[in-house]
């Protein structure tokens, strides 16, 4: 009986200090790629800012139109021409059938509609 608690206990220690050796490695690893991301960010952001920083630009990165099978699931039945005509300011009529205009045209606009099936549901 005491030999079998000695292996047990053994064995839950072997395997404690190899699980504390495993977390340990992965934290220093972590910190390490921790460290070279920021020192990447440091120098990034001296590029960035390195000249003069004094447009602000307004917009939209990812926007999706009746032509992405989601989008058009959910209701959406604007095209990317009305998208496009709303973000420079235009009047469009919306899904619901209102009216809609920006106060301000947007600076840039990213239609971000899925490659799969592009369009397939608004076909069908």
């Amino acid at each position: 009986m005491a030999r079998i608690r000695k292996i047990i206990l053994g064995s839950v220690a072997v395997v404690a200090i190899g699980a504390g050796l495993t977390y340990g490695w992965q934290q220093y690893r972590d910190k390490s790629i921790m460290d070279d991301s920021r020192t990447a960010q440091i120098s990034s952001d001296a590029e960035v800012t390195s000249g003069p920083a004094n447009t602000l630009l307004w917009g939209d990165t990812h926007l999706h139109t009746s032509n992405s099978i989601d989008a058009f699931g959910f209701g959406v039945k604007l095209g990317p021409e009305e998208a496009l005509r709303f973000a420079r300011g235009e009047e469009v009529t919306s899904t619901g059938g209102m009216k809609a205009k920006l106060e301000r045209p947007l600076d840039f606009l990213v239609i971000a509609d899925h490659s799969g099936g592009l369009g397939a549901t608004k076909a069908l």
